[in-house]
């Protein structure tokens, strides 16, 4: 027996059915929202390590010049609460992108699940008549409240 004797859904359409590629749409959604999250945290990040090195640069030549080692500790610690207040606004825009994303994440998945529901409901209202069952009917003005 060279041949398969199982036929497969694809074999007979010659592709894949609309059902078969909705998974994968829903991966590509999903993998769209994490890459572009990953890409501003990149760039936040890389533009707060530019920050800081050029920040500390400028504190060590600062010291070096100064003449005395208290002068020294003092301009140290004038920097140290511009220091926190930057790590503060760090961890508020990291916060910002993953909120972000987050939202955009739930947002996707509401509308999948909403299109599917319709979907679902159009596939229940009665062939050939144009009504629309009292379950349909109901569902149709729920969702339009929404």
């Amino acid at each position: 027996m060279s041949e398969s004797v199982i036929i497969l859904p694809d074999d007979v359409v010659g592709g894949p059915s609309e059902h078969d590629t909705l998974p994968a749409s829903q991966f590509m959604d999903v993998a769209r929202v994490c890459l572009q999250t990953t890409e501003r945290i990149a760039e936040l990040n890389c533009r707060a390590v530019h920050a800081c090195l050029d920040e500390q640069r400028a504190i060590a030549m600062e010291g070096a010049g100064a003449c005395s080692p208290l002068e020294a500790w003092r301009l140290q610690t004038c920097f140290a609460l511009a220091g926190t207040a930057k790590v503060a606004a760090y961890w508020r825009h990291l916060n910002e992108i993953t909120l972000g994303a987050l939202v955009d994440a739930v947002g996707n998945a509401e509308r999948r699940v909403n299109s599917t529901f319709v979907a679902m409901i159009r596939s229940i209202e009665e062939p050939g008549s144009g009504t629309t069952s009292p379950l349909s009917r109901a569902s149709l003005r729920l969702l339009r409240k929404t």
